[in-house]
């Protein structure tokens, strides 16, 4: 992949994580200011924090892998073999995660009696009946993952980016749309966000029908299965960690006041947006590009690649980290601070912000 093409590559996913990630600022500006800092936003942004733990890995450990072995059989030119490994991971991680969005369904109460010891009854209850709306998304964002990967490979980031703001526009519908007739409520939120991810993973399928085909092969555990499933445990430890900190902070944030959870979500979304847009995005772009050169073994041009990149990365994060440590309370204001979300409440989370602030750079690098 050429340089100017990772370039475009580039600014396509800034533009559509842009549109998306201010949708999602949309909802969450509107939740803000419906229902302020309460104890239905404990009890949904903690259901909601239990999928967003659960679904990186499973999504981004078969990125990981995935899309390394399919760029190099595309490279080779076997499709046949490409069209039948994919048909046969599908199936796999597919049954592994309805497995998973079955559990949670089952086992609401237990899981968020995990993630948020500190929560009394009626908020556990809550939350629980939040969970069990959002258990299938489990399953639909594993399914969205395999075609998602596939374009990205082909660099159709356009395509493999739109699902985002199909997630988040269906939510910021039912807001509007539910503010201006004043029923709006946090169940009726859980579901628009659900059938939000199912017309994202309809939607990846749907770009995918004219550029590759998926075939299930007579031996699902084939041996190139196998290799890669032995290989997935490792790709998505990065990503167990991170989600470990999230479980560990969620379940401190549950035993202090009312509000503590909703302020913690707010300063993670930002943070993550500014990480996403210089680091995360950029990830997408290069990584067909680096699966390239390894299928390659063009080790030379990918230690020069990789360093360049890393120099690039550290120039745009260290300012940035700078303005989110100064300007925090500024941000949470502008952002979040109307209506029923206080001047308090814009404190508290700007202080959340201030701290992740100072990891960016980690966080951009890792």
């Amino acid at each position: 992949m050429p340089s100017n093409k990772i370039i475009n590559g580039t600014i396509v996913l800034c533009v559509f994580y842009l549109v998306a990630k201010s949708l999602s600022f949309f909802v969450e500006s509107l939740i803000a200011t419906t229902f302020g800092a309460s104890i239905e936003t404990d009890a949904y942004y903690l259901a909601d924090s239990v999928i967003l733990a659960l679904s990186p890995m499973l999504s981004v450990g078969i990125w990981k892998v995935f899309m390394p072995e399919y760029k190099r059989l595309s490279v080779k030119g076997l499709i046949n073999e490409t069209e039948i490994l994919t048909g046969n991971l599908l199936v796999v991680f597919g049954a592994i995660s309805l497995i998973a969005s079955l559990l949670l369904f089952i086992f609401s109460n237990t899981v968020i009696n995990i993630f948020a010891p500190g929560f009394d009854e009626i908020k556990t209850n809550y939350a629980s009946y939040i969970l069990k709306i959002l258990s299938p998304i489990l399953l639909l964002g594993t399914a969205a993952t395999f075609p998602s990967a596939i374009l990205q490979a082909q660099s159709n980031f356009s395509k493999s980016q739109f699902k985002e703001i199909v997630v988040f526009f269906v939510p910021f519908l039912y807001l509007v749309f539910a503010l201006n007739r004043g029923i709006s409520n946090i169940n009726g939120l859980a579901i628009s966000l659900l059938i939000g991810y199912i017309l994202a993973m309809l939607l990846q399928f749907y770009f995918l029908r004219s550029s590759a085909k998926l075939r299930v092969g007579r031996k699902i555990f084939s041996k190139d299965v196998v290799s890669l499933l032995k290989l997935y445990p490792v790709a998505c430890l990065n990503s167990a960690i991170l989600q470990l900190n999230s479980v560990i902070d969620k379940v401190f944030c549950s035993t202090l006041a009312v509000g503590a959870i909703t302020f913690l979500n707010y300063g993670t979304k930002v943070i993550n947006l500014f990480n996403g847009i210089f680091s995360t995005t950029v990830s997408v772009a290069v990584f067909p590009h680096i699966a390239e050169l390894s299928a390659k073994d063009n080790k030379d041009s990918l230690n020069s690649f990789l360093h360049n990149y890393f120099s690039v990365l550290l120039c745009i994060l260290v300012p940035f980290s700078l303005y989110l440590t100064y300007f925090s309370e500024d941000i949470i204001s502008l952002l979040f601070g109307h209506g029923k979300f206080d001047s308090k409440s814009v404190l508290e989370t700007s202080i959340i912000l201030r701290t992740y602030a100072i990891g960016l750079i980690a966080m951009g690098f890792t």
